[in-house]
């Protein structure tokens, strides 16, 4: 979905960054977002079902009290 792609999107252009969870935010829907931490972890759970499906595990980690990055 675009979404997901959003949200991809600064992981390949920064490969091994971590990212926060407000950074990520910000950048999928701007300082208005009605959007919540948890909304967030779904939309990172459904990307990494459909990486998986294709094959490709682990591409976006969890980084317990940091936020996500790709190795």
């Amino acid at each position: 979905t675009p979404r997901e792609f959003a949200l991809l999107e600064p992981f390949l252009r920064h490969r091994g960054s971590v990212f926060s969870r407000s950074e990520i935010l910000e950048r999928l829907a701007g300082s208005s977002s009605t959007a919540s931490a948890r909304n967030l972890a779904e939309k990172v759970y459904s990307l990494q079902r459909k990486l998986a499906m294709m094959g490709i595990d682990n591409l976006v980690e969890t980084r317990r009290n940091a936020g996500y990055l790709m190795p």
